[in-house]
């Protein structure tokens, strides 16, 4: 945020403040202590949350519990993480206590005690991962911040009740925050419970534990090599000289496509090749509704080929797969690919090699797998795209509330 250049004032405020903003270090506003160490008193039982770096960084996810009260913490105190390996994500992350007698400061993790004159949700807000604190962080070494350090951390703050009225739309953001996050965890959830029960246990039933209202027959069992199209069903990408970087020029309509795009179902590219290249490599080429599985290091990956890829083709990391449509529905297959007994029959299939790899693909065509019928698969991928729908939304307002806060931080703070 680019604050006025003649007066120390941010540029949204709420009505009725005008005056400036006043420059302090943090030693003026607030007390600074060291935590403890409390490895001698670390016990799954223990009554008091370990406040470590782990902790901070994951919000609380994260838990020790001890039981002594070492360092307590008490409501409305600050702890402040100090230590960080090269380019971290903990270093002066900052976690604000809303309970006394529960919490006990480790050491490499600071206390900050406001003074009575600052409200602690603002510099709860102010100190996290302040820009300050990131620079002495030089990407090569270990971070440690001193007292020093933290003591001079120098910014302007506001009186006591514009920090109030800031704390507070903060308080109620960060809340939404919260549950529209839990929403989204639910969701997942219950995805998750669902395709457990929706697909059959291969190893023990021919049926799954929950099904549609009309399906009663058992599940099929058929060698993989029957659901692949019949022609260049299941090709690996090409190895070799086929795809050296000499190959490789600045820009092309013509793109590679890598373990990444099926990692994390995401369609940029950082490599392209020249037409003629693209024209050689033509068994290679993706066309929309093919499916990469990562063949290499993280197998088991799976994405669809979206509707705009039509002048691509795949690397040596990924597997292309076509299904036959006459016994496998596509959102169905996709679903299926990614549950839970498929992951673990791709993730095992390591023909133990120095590097993670699926055994070969004419192994994969042989294996036994049992699917239901077309009119139920198609029942399934209609229900779980509809379930995907709703969590993708839920993604969308999760990221769009924190979309609002980093403008509201740039906007509200100098």
């Amino acid at each position: 945020m680019m604050a006025d250049i003649k007066r120390k004032v941010p540029n949204l405020r709420f009505k009725g403040f005008t005056d400036d903003w006043e420059q302090r270090k943090l030693y003026e506003v607030a007390d600074y202590r060291n935590g403890k160490a409390h490895e001698q008193h670390i016990y799954i039982h223990g009554n008091y949350i370990v406040v470590n770096s782990k902790f901070v960084s994951t919000s609380g996810k994260a838990k020790k519990y001890s039981d002594k009260l070492i360092e307590p913490l008490m409501k409305n105190e600050i702890a402040f993480v100090l230590s960080d390996v090269p380019n971290g994500k903990a270093l002066a992350r900052t976690f604000l206590v809303k309970r006394s007698q529960k919490y006990t400061l480790n050491q490499r993790v600071a206390g900050i005690t406001p003074h009575p004159n600052m409200n602690s949700y603002f510099l709860f807000i102010l100190m996290n991962r302040n820009p300050y604190f990131l620079k002495f962080d030089d990407g090569v070494g270990q971070t440690n911040l001193s007292k020093k350090d933290v003591e001079q951390f120098n910014e302007n703050y506001p009186t006591k009740r514009e920090q109030q009225k800031i704390g507070e739309i903060f308080v109620k953001l960060d809340s939404l925050l919260t549950l529209q996050q839990r929403k989204l965890d639910l969701l997942k959830q219950l995805k998750k419970g669902l395709l457990q029960k929706m697909f059959a246990a291969e190893k023990n039933s021919k049926q799954p534990v929950l099904r549609f209202k009309g399906f009663h027959d058992d599940w099929e069992q058929r060698k993989f090599s029957e659901i692949l199209a019949k022609s260049d069903g299941l090709r690996r990408g090409p190895f070799g000289s086929a795809l050296k970087k000499e190959f490789f020029i600045s820009s092309s309509e013509y793109t590679v496509y890598e373990q990444n795009n099926a990692i994390y179902n995401t369609w940029k590219t950082r490599y392209f090749i020249t037409p003629e290249k693209f024209q050689e490599l033509h068994k290679f080429q993706l066309v929309p509704g093919d499916f990469i599985l990562s063949g290499a290091g993280t197998i088991g990956r799976i994405a669809q080929v979206p509707a705009n890829i039509i002048k691509g083709v795949f690397n040596q990391a990924l597997i292309r797969i076509r299904i036959n449509p006459e016994w496998m529905d596509k959102n169905f297959f996709l679903i299926w690919m990614q549950s839970e007994n498929m992951q673990r029959k791709l993730t095992q299939a390591n023909p133990g090699s120095a590097m993670t790899n699926l055994v070969p693909m004419s192994e994969i065509k042989k294996w036994e797998i049992i699917i239901p019928s077309k009119a139920e698969q198609n029942k399934i991928g209609e229900f779980i795209q509809k379930l995907n729908s709703l969590i993708n939304l839920q993604q969308r307002k999760q990221n769009h509330l924190k979309l609002l806060k980093k403008s509201l931080l740039q906007q509200m703070f100098m």
